[in-house]
């Protein structure tokens, strides 16, 4: 598998990866990154140098943590053309629609540059308001009639059912509930309707040694979705 590594400015740790790890760690870098960094410094000591006390000329064009995109360095260097899509503070004009300011910003010449990072920041935000937008429909169902008000076949209370739509609509989420609150049967739910709306075929669900059947009487015992479970053997001088 490749990954694509994006050194915008070594001086001031404006980097980027494809990969998973950089996406999610919240480190701002990942041993792709690092390894790249590594080989500038020892393939090309002077440049590299030079780079990380310089900076970078180029005027960056990054997602910005507001929800739009940013000049990271450099404004002034924008092209008289682009500088009213930005207000003094770098950021893209409320004003100014995103797609429009896309379109302008891929046709300008150097010094801008789009970052890697916009693309997947794109798809995050399509994937986010598809999930919205699924909720909404899906409310609207079950207010309708059209889906029943409980994907199990225990009713669930209100907060666990606030729980099941948190986990069904959340792409990456954690229950953190007390224990006795019904973890179990709202991630349940959560899978139930997952494949109730086609978003999910099958779910893996990792438990310990110790309680795999259990945990499977449990989901026959909440809804009538079917279920199977094996065992994984541990390695060698380990105790399950």
């Amino acid at each position: 598998m490749k990954y694509a590594v994006e050194i915008r400015d070594p001086g001031n740790g404006h980097v980027a990866c494809t990969c998973v790890d950089f996406r999610h760690n919240g480190l701002g870098t990942c041993k792709h990154v690092e390894a790249v960094l590594l080989h500038l410094e020892s393939r090309y000591r002077r440049a590299f140098a030079a780079a990380r006390r310089a900076g970078s000329p180029r005027c960056d064009i990054v997602p910005d943590p507001q929800g739009s995109l940013r000049v990271e360095r450099n404004p002034g260097a924008l092209p008289k053309g682009l500088r009213r899509l930005f207000g003094d503070d770098g950021a893209l004009r409320q004003t100014v629609a995103l797609g429009d300011a896309l379109r302008e910003l891929a046709e300008a010449p150097a010094p801008v540059r789009l970052s890697q990072e916009i693309g997947p920041w794109l798809e995050s935000r399509r994937r986010a308001a598809e999930r919205i937008q699924l909720r909404r429909d899906y409310e609207s169902r079950v207010q309708s009639g059209e889906y029943p008000p409980h994907e199990t076949l225990v009713p669930l209370y209100p907060y666990q059912r606030q729980g099941m739509l948190h986990l069904a609509f959340t792409e990456r989420a954690l229950l953190a509930d007390e224990m006795g609150l019904g973890k179990t049967i709202q991630a349940i739910a959560a899978c139930a309707l997952l494949h109730r709306l086609g978003k999910a075929r099958c779910v893996l669900v990792v438990t310990p040694a110790s309680s795999p059947a259990r945990s499977a009487s449990r989901t026959g015992h909440h809804t009538p979705c079917s279920w199977s479970s094996s065992t994984a053997m541990p390695p060698p001088g380990k105790s399950a």
